[in-house]
């Protein structure tokens, strides 16, 4: 976004120079293209960016949430344990039924 408003400042800035010198323009559709770009920073990283703090903040909130969402995941003593697969689940014979036989012909 910054990158389009320093692309924006310099065409505006542009068409200034080659059609009025006598007068900047420009500056206001630059200033107001800044505001958005402001803005969008600030909706984007939050008020706590001027801190430096914003990212540890962020990084601890992400944890919060990624303890809660594998507390309401855990099985509970009802579930199945997980174990060693048997030869047996690791054959997949059902899958094999189900698999079909493909044809060279069928991928041309």
């Amino acid at each position: 976004m910054l990158y389009t408003w320093l692309i924006l400042s310099v065409f505006f800035s542009a068409i200034n120079f080659f059609t009025s010198m006598e007068y900047f323009w420009a500056i206001f559709p630059i200033l107001g293209v800044g505001l958005g770009v402001a803005f969008s920073g600030l909706k984007a990283f939050g008020y706590r960016a001027m801190g430096g703090d914003w990212e540890e903040g962020l990084y601890r909130k992400e944890l919060e949430r990624l303890h809660r969402e594998n507390d309401t995941h855990q099985p509970s003593s009802s579930h199945k344990k997980l174990t060693e697969p048997s030869e047996e689940e690791l054959e997949l014979k059902e899958l094999e039924e189900l698999k079909r036989k493909w044809e060279d012909q069928d991928f041309v």
